[in-house]
């Protein structure tokens, strides 16, 4: 395949990895049971007015963004931005997956065991479908990788 098709191919794979992981973040909170740690202050914050957690984790990563910036200096790259675009579209993507699930709540403690095993499956098949892709990086993963890789 060609350098330009297989990086179609990667893009998206990693998108399809991004979309499993909204649908993950959103099924835990519809559980009612917790959500996954990176998703939890987008959720705390949008439960106190009208800002959606999507745009929340928008808003979160932006700031993870900046971290790197201050972290890397001058040793940020280009390509690096991507996290932008991938960072807007996971945050449309959890707002999308929470309104196509919002009948998904269950009102038993089986129920919401069963919905949160799912999210946490969900989740990481998504995880590792987007670190197989070797696409895009949201920016709280990046943010880690720029902290080992200037402090060791």
């Amino acid at each position: 395949m060609k350098r330009p098709a297989l990086l179609l191919v990667r893009y998206l794979m990693g998108s399809a990895g991004l979309l499993l992981v909204a649908m993950g973040v959103a099924w835990s909170v519809f559980s009612n049971m917790g959500t996954p740690p990176l998703s939890c202050p987008a959720y705390v914050l949008a439960s106190t007015g009208t800002v959606t957690v999507g745009n929340w984790t928008i808003f979160i990563n932006m700031f993870y963004l900046l971290v790197q910036l201050a972290v890397f200096r001058q040793n940020f790259k280009a390509k690096y931005l991507m996290q932008i675009l991938a960072t807007v579209l996971f945050g449309y993507m959890i707002d999308f997956s929470m309104w196509c699930f919002q009948w998904m709540v269950p009102v038993t403690l089986w129920g919401q065991l069963l919905l949160v095993a799912l999210s946490c499956f969900v989740t990481a098949l998504g995880v590792s479908i987007e670190v197989l892709a070797q696409a895009w990086m949201l920016s709280a993963e990046m943010t880690v990788y720029a902290i080992s890789k200037t402090y060791h």
